[in-house]
């Protein structure tokens, strides 16, 4: 199964993505191993940055 990168908007297979819980959503923002540091990075400078989870699925 294949999953869009909402970072690089890059398809890339589920088992190499990262999926990214935000506080007070209630959809999951996927990153590929390649934007997860950078994206993880731009959510922690957020003025709410504890308002995130990072968890790994395999």
């Amino acid at each position: 199964m294949r999953q869009m990168c909402i970072f690089c908007l890059k398809w890339t297979d589920m088992d190499t993505m990262t999926p990214v819980f935000e506080q007070g959503r209630e959809f999951v923002n996927y990153y590929c191993e390649n934007c997860v540091t950078a994206a993880m990075d731009n959510l922690f400078k957020l003025p709410s940055k504890h308002a995130c989870e990072q968890s790994r699925v395999h």
